[in-house]
């Protein structure tokens, strides 16, 4: 992720992450390395959220 906000152009990178579950550990290191750069993340946890689909994903992002 780092490396591919490096490359933004300094836009905002919208970074979609599905996972069936995460634990803690990840989800904090996730949630710390996009704190320091220009992308958004969309953490998709199936047991939380339902399945990421091409709807979601349109819904979550601007034109």
């Amino acid at each position: 992720m780092k490396k591919l906000a490096k490359q933004s152009e300094g836009k905002v990178i919208d970074f979609f992450n599905p996972a069936r579950q995460i634990n803690k550990v990840v989800k904090d290191r996730l949630l710390a390395d996009v704190a320091l750069i220009n992308i958004k993340l969309h953490l998709i946890v199936h047991n939380e959220n339902g399945r990421l689909d091409a709807g979601r994903i349109g819904s979550s992002v601007p034109e």
